[in-house]
């Protein structure tokens, strides 16, 4: 099978080819699908955070820049984004974002908006949460 080169698949998104746009779904499908399932509440969310990405990525793409991030990293970073759109509680975000997703805690304080004290406070809770029997 040959490798999808992204890069056709965005020229091809850029004068609306439909083959091209079913080939960015699929991308953003087999990227976003392991991330979004710790975002959602249940099935309907996950397709929701996964359309939602889906629309963003095809919006923003004029504007992509593969030199800033690499494509996988961009898709991961929105699917994130739209599951944190989903009312996700504090915590459980807070705890997401650094043990499943590497941030530290300066990220998540700037990408929460939340102080640091209060990040430290949220990944208290839920990992007492977590570990609860």
């Amino acid at each position: 099978m040959e490798a999808i080169n992204i890069h056709t698949i965005i020229e091809g998104c850029l004068v609306n080819n439909r083959e091209a746009r079913v080939l960015l779904y699929q991308q953003v499908f087999d990227i976003g699908l392991p991330v979004a399932r710790y975002y959602a509440r249940n099935e309907n969310g996950i397709y929701t955070i996964l359309d939602n990405t889906y629309f963003h990525i095809l919006e923003e793409l004029p504007f992509y820049d593969s030199t800033k991030l690499g494509f996988k990293s961009w898709i991961r970073q929105v699917v994130i984004d739209k599951g944190l759109e989903q009312g996700l509680p504090l915590a459980e975000a807070v705890y997401l974002l650094q043990v499943v997703e590497g941030y530290d805690r300066k990220d998540i304080e700037t990408r929460l908006n939340i102080p640091a004290a209060e990040v430290e406070r949220l990944y208290q809770k839920a990992a007492k949460k977590m570990s609860a029997p």
